[in-house]
């Protein structure tokens, strides 16, 4: 069932809105509740597969993702709070929000970057994916979707890179074929 503003999902979260829904899930933003049921800390994304999409392919995809990404504690990556998964429940995975959106949004709405711009954030998402290859992961859907903006005075602050949920690791993928994942318009030639 889709959550709406207010309701409280999983005893501990008030949903605030859906942030995006897709073919497997939706994903809220979303506070903490406490004992009291007042909202406490951040503002939170919260991933949850849909009921038709609670196992299999789908499961272990959020699962890995949640795995890369608090494996991947690095400033430029989506800070990882948290992925639940137990019987009785949908899984879903917690992340922090970043109230500036993703990098699309953010140039549909100022324009272009500049250069000086485009070299600073294209510095950040590099430092992200070093830090992913040198634990031999690979993002596989790498786009300006998945740059999500931290602003700072209607200007981009910091960019971090997030939706790892088809990246694979090097070393689990050398005995298998390769596979075509990912959004075609962005995808490397290769």
């Amino acid at each position: 069932a889709i959550l709406n503003q207010g309701d409280i999902f999983d005893r501990n979260y008030r949903i605030q809105r859906m942030l995006a829904m897709g073919g497997a899930g939706v994903t809220y933003v979303a506070r903490e509740t406490d004992d009291d049921g007042a909202d406490v800390g951040p503002e939170l994304a919260i991933k949850v597969l849909l009921a038709a999409r609670d196992q299999g392919s789908y499961v272990r995809r959020l699962s890995t993702e949640a795995q890369i990404i608090q494996e991947l504690d690095h400033p430029n990556i989506v800070r990882y709070l948290g992925f639940v998964h137990r019987s009785g429940h949908s899984p879903y995975l917690i992340t922090r929000f970043e109230r500036g959106g993703c990098l699309l949004d953010h140039m549909r709405r100022v324009g272009t970057l500049s250069v000086r711009q485009s070299a600073v954030l294209g510095r950040q998402i590099c430092r992200a994916l070093i830090e992913a290859h040198q634990r031999d992961i690979i993002h596989r859907d790498l786009k300006a979707q998945n740059c999500l903006v931290e602003l700072s005075q209607k200007r981009i602050h910091i960019i971090r890179l997030c939706d790892f949920g088809v990246s694979k690791q090097l070393l689990e993928e050398a005995d298998k074929a390769a596979t075509q994942i990912g959004s075609d318009f962005w995808m490397a030639p290769e």
